[in-house]
């Protein structure tokens, strides 16, 4: 299924420390031959819950700043699926 089309001027959700690790991984990669299919990403959810407090941490305190900008940025924002 597509993504349906947002509204100009629509405030997208802060990334979580999931996504942004997700995305970390994608620019480390993009430059080799590596191809990010469903088998992949099944193994990148799995080492992701497979990762300690510790290894997270980076990533959860990224998503923590990510979010206190978009609050600065968005104060009246609201999550409206």
């Amino acid at each position: 299924s597509h993504a349906k089309k947002q509204p100009d001027g629509h405030v997208k959700r802060p990334r979580n420390a999931f996504i942004n690790f997700r995305c970390k991984l994608v620019s480390i990669h993009s430059c080799r031959d590596f191809s990010f299919d469903r088998g992949n990403w099944l193994i990148v959810g799995r080492v992701w819950n497979k990762f300690r407090k510790e290894d997270k941490a980076y990533f959860e305190e990224e998503a923590r700043i990510e979010k206190e900008i978009h609050h600065q940025l968005h104060p009246d924002y609201r999550y409206a699926p």
